[in-house]
């Protein structure tokens, strides 16, 4: 995206300072350098770091990482108040639909279960562990069990209430090719 922007500043941010790290590496690598391209460490709840944008972001993404946050809610309502009045979100997740046995009927959709039973479940819950020293998420807050954690699948319904829930006023699917989907949610 920087590359091919580059006339736009473009923040990453991630809890894990080993990716991180990573991601530095390889903007430097293709020549990303300086204050075009940012990475830090910083949690979906609290992204801004040093990096803080005063007036707000115009585009905050989630590239198959929505469903792996412990508090879905929190991350929707901090990103809703860091975009500008007419900023997007833009999330781009497995494409799945909102019924189990349709999602089943597929083999993407059994391969996308198996994942978040082994994977994006117990990733979103060992954030949200009580003592957890990496975790800012509280494990004393109420949850809608049906919804909190999402999981690999959660389809377009469970995500468009989040947002919604969440202060976003628009929300649409703009893209499904039977692999992926992309939602897009504005205020």
């Amino acid at each position: 995206m920087a590359k091919t922007d580059p006339n736009s500043t473009f923040y990453g941010f991630d809890y894990h300072t080993p990716s991180i790290q990573r991601a530095r590496k390889q903007a430097e690598k293709e020549g990303l350098t300086g204050d075009r391209v940012k990475f830090e460490v910083g949690t979906a709840t609290n992204f801004n770091g040093s990096s803080s944008v005063a007036d707000g972001y115009d585009l905050i993404t989630f590239f198959d990482c929505f469903h792996d946050m412990p508090d879905p809610y929190s991350v929707a309502k901090h990103t809703r108040n860091a975009l500008k009045p007419d900023g997007t979100c833009m999330i781009v997740e497995m494409a799945s639909n909102d019924k189990l046995e349709e999602n089943m009927s597929s083999p993407l959709g059994r391969i996308g279960y198996t994942g978040s039973v082994f994977i994006c479940v117990p990733t979103a819950l060992a954030q949200r562990a009580t003592g957890s020293s990496s975790s800012p998420y509280s494990s004393n807050t109420n949850y809608n069990a049906d919804i909190i954690p999402l999981g690999g699948m959660p389809g377009v319904s469970k995500i468009e209430k989040i947002m919604k829930e969440s202060g976003f006023s628009k929300f649409r699917c703009t893209f499904n090719n039977g692999f992926n989907m992309v939602l897009e949610a504005k205020p």
